[in-house]
């Protein structure tokens, strides 16, 4: 079994200062990076332990090259999504929630950006495809409770001023995102978006 590096823990703060630790648990980098392969199969063996363990949250952040090719956003091979059903579905039947997350973002990610075509923070173009991922996700998983599945929209964004990010070009993609698209399938779907609130 490998070793589990990537511990996680969903914090929120409470009135009055307190915290609550509501899920803890770990990334799973199933679809983490494409080098060109395949999305790798669950590892259930690693999951049983988990769960075991009595951990209950399981993290998958998601590269959206493993579905589109050549920056041919709204054209994505929909087959891949059969593997993140098949992620849900694995953890949903050990207790562990999920949280699927854009690790690699069109026209943004917090590593290698450079290789990115657009720019999240300043083109329509990445703006609308990151729109239309997570509508379609929206879209498919609306069937699934918040209790199971939750989104985490993007991970770690860049700081201030780098790559035009600002707060308000944020937080206009993030809640244009929920507001707009993705309370059209399920308004209790939680969001984790840690500038803008622990749960939007």
């Amino acid at each position: 079994m490998r070793v589990l590096r990537h511990t996680i823990a969903v914090i929120l703060i409470k009135p009055k200062g307190l915290i609550s630790i509501r899920r803890y648990g770990f990334n799973m980098l199933w679809m983490f990076i494409h080098n060109g392969e395949k999305p790798a199969l669950p590892d259930e063996r690693q999951l049983d332990f988990i769960a075991k363990k009595g951990f209950n949250y399981i993290r998958i952040p998601l590269d959206y090259r493993f579905w589109t090719k050549d920056f041919a956003y709204f054209h994505p091979d929909e087959k891949v999504f059969n593997n993140i059903d098949g992620y849900i579905k694995t953890c949903q039947q050990r207790g562990l929630h999920v949280s699927i997350n854009l690790h690699r973002a069109p026209g943004y990610c917090i590593n290698l950006n450079s290789i990115e075509k657009h720019n999240l923070w300043k083109d329509k173009e990445a703006q609308d495809a990151f729109v239309f991922i997570w509508e379609n996700f929206a879209k498919r998983y609306k069937g699934i409770s918040p209790d199971v599945l939750s989104f985490d929209l993007l991970n770690e964004p860049p700081d201030i001023g780098q790559y035009g990010f600002t707060r308000k070009r944020h937080e206009k993609i993030i809640r244009g995102t929920r507001y707009e698209k993705i309370d059209d399938f399920n308004v209790d779907r939680k969001l984790l978006d840690l500038l803008l609130e622990n749960m939007v």
